[in-house]
């Protein structure tokens, strides 16, 4: 079993359910969640300010809680939805599924895409190309906000898809 830290941020909706069944019903409904992926949680903290909780958990690998949150369930919805160093994760034969899940669940779309074999847990390897293709079939307005390299490494490409509106300099954010 591994450790990880999940740091989530509820929708309107979650929050009504914090409110209307109180916290430890979120925390109880985090916590079965958890085990129906085979993990256990070991702290479950209520937040303030960019994060609404922070969740520490071990499970049992990054490919099986993946796959048994995503491809089998649904994608809780949201205004913008956002994944980071997660799609690679996924078997070939999900993504299309996954991709077409994720932007069902909210109008807005911002993923970070390790194009690069790790050796180890990336499963789809793709161009960032490839990836913006795929996006496209769901989003007809995706487009690839970025490609670089991670740790300034020639051979570890990622890609940024998104559908978020391009900000002009000199816009005013009030």
């Amino acid at each position: 079993m591994a450790k990880y830290l999940v740091v989530a941020s509820y929708t309107a909706e979650g929050i009504k359910g914090v409110v209307g069944k109180g916290g430890s019903a979120r925390r109880d409904a985090v916590g079965k969640m958890i085990a129906d992926a085979g993990g256990t949680m070991e702290a479950f903290y209520f937040g303030f300010g960019e994060a609404d909780a922070y969740v520490l958990v071990d499970l049992p690998d990054n490919v099986s809680v993946l796959r048994a949150d995503v491809v089998t369930g649904a994608v809780p919805a949201g205004d913008v939805i956002c994944s980071a160093d997660v799609l690679e994760h996924f078997a070939p034969r999900d993504i299309d599924a996954v991709v077409s899940k994720l932007v069902g669940a909210g109008p807005f779309q911002h993923h970070v895409i390790a194009c690069y074999d790790d050796g180890h847990t990336h499963l789809s390897i793709l161009p960032p190309a490839a990836w913006l293709a795929i996006f496209r079939k769901y989003c007809a307005t995706a487009y690839l906000a970025a490609v670089d390299y991670r740790r300034r490494d020639p051979t570890q490409i990622v890609c940024v898809v998104s559908n978020l509106p391009v900000a002009t300099q000199g816009s005013d954010v009030g």
